[in-house]
């Protein structure tokens, strides 16, 4: 009879243990990470860049003409250009433009990009544990309510 008693007191601690570690507002429970995430759009205007190396490359002929007014014949022309690489270049691009009517030959663009890692870490539970309270042991009187101290390993833990 007394074996039975034991057993049962041993079962009734436990799943009272268990219980209360699964009670609502418990101090053992933890928060889940969070992730917030904010894309924000900005739009940047550059002046007028001012080219920083000028290089004639060739030179060019081109035929003028002009139109025909009332009665007067049209007429043309032929004129010698210099065609021209311009070099522009920021903190943020660098631009090659050449031609009598331009146009780009090189562009590099240096991009900016920052990562940022944000993680939340749970705090981790020692496994061991030393605990002070009142409880229910076994002595040389038979079964009998204590209050002690134990130290013990954790085994399992939400």
């Amino acid at each position: 009879m007394k074996n039975l008693m034991t057993v049962l007191l041993v079962v009734a601690v436990i799943a009272g243990c268990f219980l209360w570690s699964r009670w609502p507002g418990s101090p053992i429970k933890s928060e889940p990470a969070r992730t917030d995430t904010v894309v924000v759009r900005d739009t940047i205007r550059e002046p007028i860049p001012v080219p920083v190396v000028r290089t004639v490359v060739r030179y060019d002929t081109v035929r003028v003409a002009l139109p025909a007014v009332d009665s007067l014949p049209g007429d043309s022309a032929a004129v010698v250009l210099p065609i021209e690489r311009k070099t522009y270049e920021t903190e943020d691009y660098r631009a090659v433009v050449e031609g009598y009517k331009p146009s780009l030959v090189e562009m590099e663009i240096y991009r900016q990009s920052t990562t940022i890692t944000n993680t939340v870490m749970q705090p981790k539970r020692p496994r061991w544990a030393l605990t002070v309270g009142p409880g229910i042991g076994y002595g040389p009187h038979g079964v009998q309510p204590y209050v002690g101290a134990s130290f013990g390993f954790v085994l399992w833990s939400k």
